[in-house]
């Protein structure tokens, strides 16, 4: 993408239009060419950090908020609670334990724990439109 010829042409005629070739003396089309290899060894950079990662990034696709990722790491551990065939029979349910395991993945995810979600115990049954440990 970066690399054809026409990336090259629009770099070297706005390069042009600002004057910028003049501090280091070089035609605008050395320093176009330059930029759009530039751009291409950054997109091949990219691509290899995906692979690395076993990610695909998309445009637009950002990360959530840590308050937004500890609300649905917290959530669906609320409604875990209650994934039982037998409810009744499932024993108690250790809150604490719970929100030890939602605040440790929040970390290795690489996500500070919000205030709210800090030493706080998970509320059973909580999946549902924000519930935040009670």
């Amino acid at each position: 993408m970066s690399g054809d010829s026409s990336t090259t042409r629009e770099l070297s005629g706005a390069l042009n239009r600002v004057c910028a070739e003049a501090g280091s003396n070089t035609p605008d089309f050395i320093l176009g060419g330059f930029l759009a290899a530039s751009l291409e060894a950054f997109d091949a950079a990219t691509r290899a950090r995906e692979q690395w990662y076993g990610v695909r990034l998309e445009p637009g696709q950002g990360r959530v908020s840590s308050e937004r990722a500890a609300q649905l790491v917290f959530e669906a551990l609320g409604l875990a609670s209650v994934c039982w065939e037998n409810l009744s029979g499932a024993g108690e349910f250790q809150s604490e334990l719970a929100a030890k395991a939602g605040r440790d993945l929040l970390e290795a995810l690489g996500y500070e724990v919000p205030e709210g979600y800090r030493e706080r115990p998970v509320e059973p049954g909580s999946g549902a439109g924000g519930a935040r440990p009670s």
